[in-house]
Parts: structure tokens; C-alpha cells; sequence
């Protein structure tokens, strides 16, 4: 599932980049400049398994300052604005931000990257923190949930007793991560959370 969501991703990167008149209007259009996640999505594509390796430990450095550049072009595209040409230009950077931190975090979730994973979860958790639109809360809970480490369980659970309308998600996530400090956050949920969440807390127990 997570290799068909990133690959999807790609997909819809690349046709948006290379295919001439897609998602752009009629009028002839200057080249939009590379973001960060464009030039993070290059690299994360036909290289070998250690180069990789290489990119993720770069994405961490710095305090993630390429994860924060790259972060900054997530939107949550129920609110992008603009007439068609930025709009169509903020839905490409959108997508290409999302596949490129959904890279990263399927190369720290692997086998043997556990440092990268608790340290690529904490920058997530911290902002799961911090306030931001709900599509783009939903896009960073899912990325915690994929992730798998407890670290990210506190900033969860605090969504979901916050009562916050993408708290569904929180659960699911949730429900994703192994170990007592997940299964005993839903329980709290499951017992003492909003009424509408209790049952989402139930399923993912």
C-alpha cells in the first residue's frame, strides 16, 4: 500500500513535470523554477540502495533544514488560491513536496534504519505540533502512522483528545504503531476521548 501511494505519487509528479500542457493553461508558460522537493525527488530516483542511505542521513541534517524547505510546499489543496496558473503551479510543488517526504520516510521505515526512523518521526511528530491546515495535518499523521516509531504516539493522542476534525486519522495511525504506548493511548481514547472517535479507537485497538 505505501509503495502504490508513493509510486502514484511519482506518477503524477513526472507527468506534471515532462508532459507539456498538463495542469498548466493554454497560454505559453515560463519553466517554474526547481523547489527543494523537486531536487530531493531526482535524487531519491535510479540510485542504489546505499546512495539512499546517503540522501536520508543529508535529509536530517542541519536540524531536517531540507525536510522544513521541502515541508514548506505542502499544501492543503482544498485552500490553494490564485488564478489557474498558481494554482496549477502550487498543486505541482504540493505534489511533488508530498512524494519526496514520502520517500524518505519509506527509506527510514526500512529494515536497518532505525536511527533515521526515530529521528525522521520526531521531526514529524514536532509537526504533528504544531498548527496547520487540515490537509496538511492529515498528509503529516499519515506520514507518523507509516513510520511506525512510539515517538510519535504523544503528538497522536493529543490531536485526537484535542477533539481536532482530522483525529480519525490520528486513530488510524495509531492503530499502525507497535507497542504498549500506542495500544494504552487508545484505550485512554477509547475510554475518556470524544464520543465520535471512541469507536475509530476501538477498530484500530
Amino acid at each position: 500500500m505505501r509503495l502504490t501511494t508513493f509510486t502514484s505519487l511519482l506518477v503524477v509528479w513526472f507527468i506534471s513535470m515532462s508532459v507539456p500542457g498538463f495542469c498548466q493553461d493554454p497560454a505559453p508558460q515560463e519553466t517554474p523554477a526547481k523547489t527543494p522537493a523537486d531536487t530531493l525527488l531526482q535524487q531519491l530516483l535510479g540510485i542504489d540502495a546505499s546512495d539512499k542511505q546517503v540522501i536520508l542521513e543529508a535529509a536530517l541534517d542541519e536540524d531536517a533544514k531540507q525536510i522544513h524547505a521541502v515541508f514548506a510546499h505542502v499544501k492543503d489543496r482544498t485552500l490553494i488560491g490564485g488564478d489557474l496558473k498558481q494554482k496549477n503551479e502550487l498543486l505541482q510543488q504540493d505534489v511533488a513536496a508530498r512524494s519526496a517526504l514520502h520517500g524518505l520516510v519509506m527509506l527510514a521505515a526500512a529494515p536497518g534504519h532505525e536511527a533515521q526512523r526515530l529521528a525522521l518521526a520526531r521531526v514529524f511528530a514536532e509537526l504533528v505540533s504544531s498548527t496547520h491546515p487540515e490537509g496538511v495535518e492529515r498528509f503529516l499523521i499519515r506520514m507518523v502512522g507509516e513510520l511506525g516509531d512510539p515517538i510519535g504516539v504523544a503528538a497522536l493522542r493529543a490531536s485526537v483528545l484535542a477533539d481536532e476534525n482530522w483525529s480519525d486519522e490520528s486513530v488510524r495511525s495509531l492503530g499502525f504503531i507497535p507497542g504498549e504506548a500506542a495500544q494504552e493511548a487508545l484505550i485512554e481514547i477509547l475510554k475518556d476521548g470524544p464520543t465520535r472517535w471512541r469507536p475509530a479507537a476501538a477498530t484500530a485497538l
